[in-house]
């Protein structure tokens, strides 16, 4: 029997966490969660994970706080930059920011099922991730 993915899912809000957390047992990986990057951090230092899904705004030390750091340590686990979509706005998304200082992807929230399914590709075809911004559908 193959060995079930553990993804570290960083937000600080316990309700996102729980839902990405049962999205992810839902397709046979296992989640252990932090709510804010100074746990992300500690967590990172202490076990091997094979996925990070990283929220970019968070009290205490945010997301791009813990990108500066992942690259520092060359941390070799993929990250996956989750943002809110600043809607409206002509600037580059948070997402994108994220790509551009070491994130393997960026998605937008709302997360769903499906956008799980696809971060979990990762995992198996790490080597070949490159950057990219993804956004689905409509906001609510």
């Amino acid at each position: 029997m193959a060995r079930r993915p553990v993804v570290l899912v960083v937000d600080d809000n316990k309700p996102t966490r729980d839902l990405i957390g049962q999205y992810l047992a839902d397709q046979g990986a296992d989640a252990v969660d932090a709510s804010d990057g100074d746990q992300a951090i500690a967590l990172l230092e202490q076990h091997k994970f094979d996925l990070v899904l990283l929220d970019i705004l968070m009290p205490n030390r945010d997301g791009f706080e813990v990108l500066r750091w992942a690259t520092q340590q060359d941390c070799a686990v993929p990250i996956v930059a989750i943002s809110q979509e600043r809607a409206g706005s002509t600037q580059m998304s948070y997402a994108a920011m994220a790509t551009s200082m070491g994130a393997v992807k960026g998605v937008d929230k709302p997360i769903t099922p499906g956008k799980v399914a696809e971060m979990l590709k990762l995992i198996d075809d790490r080597a070949e991730a490159t950057p990219v911004i993804e956004s689905y559908g409509p906001r609510y």
